[in-house]
């Protein structure tokens, strides 16, 4: 299958060989990985995103695990019979890099062919591509168990702060404890801790914001990426938390940042990564 990169055949090649063995030395799945760079194949011939590949081979290791999980929670999204378009998740940082637009509406309607012609590349292009690091690497590319990872354990509906007053949740995309709908559009969290999908947050004195405004800002701005939201019964509330359907959301949101203020309804937003008592960075 063709591919509209200006770049030469070569160089593209050679760009689908670096990423792939790129993918496997920070443990990811090898046949999910496959996957992962055919959708990004797909992209570059289909979605309009020229020298997509070459671009991503180019970016640190930090871009190409966050560009991964994005194609990850699509390529899961893609083969799901039960997710709806409203499933559909966001590719903010694969855009970004690509400099490009991309109307995600077209992947919805032709979901099935779109699958189809992404295992077509699997199973062709890829394939006689990677053959040579599949066997350096004695891979077999037919057993290996990717997607699906250990399903980490939910914590309760209800969260009791430090000074033991309780906190109330809301659930992404409605409800307060995750579906099997839900788990399947992201791949990310079945794996990453709870801890790496989560942002706490802190309002100005006396201006809180509520849980349907917060899920409300995030899902605007990175698509349905919230699993739920818990906000802190003080009076006022103090304090919240965010819990994201995959670990590349948070670190993506804070972008290296220690802390990062948002303006959400003329209300500031302060958001840092989540840390559970006794686990703090050395």
């Amino acid at each position: 299958m063709g591919t509209t990169s200006r770049e030469s055949p070569r160089a593209w090649a050679n760009a689908i060989v670096g990423l792939f063995s790129r993918m496997l030395e920070v443990g990811r799945p090898p046949r999910l990985s496959m996957k992962v760079i055919g959708f990004w194949v797909w992209l570059e011939g289909h979605g309009g995103l020229p020298d997509l590949l070459t671009t991503i081979a180019h970016r640190s290791d930090k871009i190409l695990q966050l560009v991964a999980a994005e194609a990850e929670t699509m390529v899961s999204f893609l083969s799901s019979s039960t997710a709806t378009k409203e499933d559909i998740p966001a590719l903010p940082v694969t855009l970004d890099i690509s400099h490009n637009e991309f109307p995600l509406d077209g992947i919805v309607a032709g979901r099935e062919r779109v699958a189809n012609e992404i295992e077509e590349i699997c199973e062709g292009t890829l394939h006689e591509l990677l053959d040579g690091v599949l066997r350096e690497r004695k891979i077999d590319i037919t057993s290996d168990e990717d997607e699906e990872g250990e399903d980490d354990e939910e914590e309760d509906e209800e969260e009791k702060s430090d000074d033991g007053r309780a906190a109330t949740a809301t659930g992404g995309g409605g409800g307060g404890s995750l579906d099997p709908k839900a788990r399947a559009w992201s791949p990310e969290s079945g794996r990453a801790p709870v801890e790496d999908r989560c942002l706490y947050v802190t309002f100005s004195i006396g201006d809180p914001l509520s849980a349907d405004q917060i899920e409300r800002f995030f899902t605007r701005r990175y698509g349905r990426c919230v699993e739920r939201v818990y906000i802190d019964r003080g009076e006022p509330p103090m304090y919240g938390k965010v819990y994201f359907r995959a670990s590349y959301i948070p670190a993506m949101i804070l972008g290296g940042e220690d802390e990062v203020r948002f303006s959400v309804a003329g209300k500031s937003l302060f958001c840092k990564r989540f840390r559970r008592p006794g686990n703090e960075d050395e």
